[in-house]
């Protein structure tokens, strides 16, 4: 009877980290919402700003996922330039708004798709260790 109740708690602890595991993957599996012909036209549409320029650009995660964005630079710029993030399940076309007033006022704007989101490499897209380096990353380019 010993026994048994001690391979009944094993099981138990098994299935219980098991599930947890599980969860977690399924949670956390980021859905994609790529970048659209239609994102690409407004995206491109912010280069037609008088003297600005869109340019796509890629960092490396330290997995070696390729992490991508839109570097807007109006003209002339200042020497201040800004990180856009989005949210959750979203991509760096919902920070165009954003990035064209900025850009307006003559800041330098980098929207960034983050991993697993967009254009971005990655199978999960959380906010957790490799996030922030991927943050870090795109600060440091």
């Amino acid at each position: 009877m010993k026994r048994l109740a001690i391979l009944a708690a094993v099981y138990l602890g098994l299935s219980v980290v098991g599930g947890a595991v599980f969860t977690e993957r399924v949670v956390h599996r980021a859905t994609r919402n790529p970048i659209t012909v239609n994102d690409r036209a407004a995206a491109a549409d912010l280069a037609a700003t008088p003297g600005a320029s869109l340019e796509t650009v890629s960092v490396s995660g330290d997995d070696g996922a390729a992490l991508r964005g839109w570097l807007s630079t109006p003209g002339p710029p200042n020497t201040h330039p800004l990180l856009l993030l989005h949210g959750i399940t979203s991509n760096r076309a919902a920070m165009t708004s954003a990035a064209r007033l900025f850009l307006e006022a003559g800041y330098r704007t980098l929207a960034v798709d983050l991993r697993a989101h967009g254009d971005s490499d990655g199978e999960y897209g959380v906010s957790g260790p490799r996030e922030a380096d991927d943050a870090r990353r795109w600060i440091a380019w």
